[in-house]
């Protein structure tokens, strides 16, 4: 027998002798072992607590494994406040966000937000996920990459979005006139010097706002243009208004 279910036998065992009604309920097979563990382990986190739920909780967990986790849950939320409070705060305190950009320019990481935080991302991403349309070739994770793009592109580019430095928050990208025509050798990097390749930068530039600043022979700035949009914003109303969302296969933004 593998020593961890020779340890879970051995804590249900002492369990049996402190918790008579909870193990009538399990001798009985009203509940399965799984259940009766659950139950068990919320009596050694509250032993004080327990006696006198006991007589009630075997009646209330009869639907399974996560009924039962579920029911423990709330019961102990309302007799041990200061624990669950104490469990939020750890949340608060284990709560890693890791983002590293590979060599390759893609960007992973790795997170775990506290459990209402947590919804309200998962309630986020589920709207900027429509059903698949037809046709959609994505696999089950390309549609959350989609939707967390989305997500990032709609605080960058919303009204309400503060100021840094003076202007809303958005991408820089370098690039010169040989890389603008996707010649060999032209500038197409961000302003971290991430090198972006002639269809990404494409991409870009095809509804974009323009700053145009010429160097001097000494690299000095003899000129900053104004910004400038690639696409008027009339004309954008005008694209959009017929469709109302992309029109390439398998679009739906």
């Amino acid at each position: 027998m593998a020593g961890g279910r020779a340890h879970r036998y051995v804590g249900n065992a002492r369990s049996v002798l402190k918790y008579q009604v909870t193990f009538s309920a399990w001798k009985l097979r009203q509940l399965s072992t799984d259940e009766a563990e659950l139950m068990f382990r919320a009596a050694e986190r509250m032993p004080d607590k327990y006696p006198d739920a006991e007589k009630v909780l075997p009646e209330m967990v009869v639907d399974g494994v996560e009924k039962t986790r579920k029911v423990l849950e709330y019961w102990r939320s309302d007799v041990d406040v200061p624990g669950v409070r104490l469990d939020v705060e750890e949340e608060l305190e284990r709560r890693p966000c890791d983002v590293t950009r590979k060599a390759n320019g893609m960007v992973a990481g790795e997170f775990a937000t506290p459990s209402l935080e947590g919804e309200a991302l998962l309630i986020a991403i589920d709207v900027l996920m429509p059903p698949p349309a037809d046709g959609d070739s994505r696999t089950t994770s390309q549609p959350r990459a989609d939707a967390l793009d989305a997500l990032a592109r709609s605080l960058l580019e919303g009204s309400e979005t503060p100021n840094v430095a003076g202007e809303r928050p958005h991408l820089n990208v370098h690039v010169d006139l040989p890389g603008l025509r996707g010649e060999s050798g032209g500038l197409r990097e961000t302003e971290d010097g991430i090198r972006l390749d002639p269809y990404a930068a494409s991409q870009l530039a095809c509804d974009v706002s323009v700053s145009r600043i010429v160097f001097g022979p000494g690299s000095e700035v003899l000129d900053v243009g104004r910004k400038t949009r690639v696409i008027p914003a009339g004309l954008r109303r005008a694209v959009i208004a017929p469709d109302r969302h992309c029109v390439a296969p398998g679009c739906r933004r």
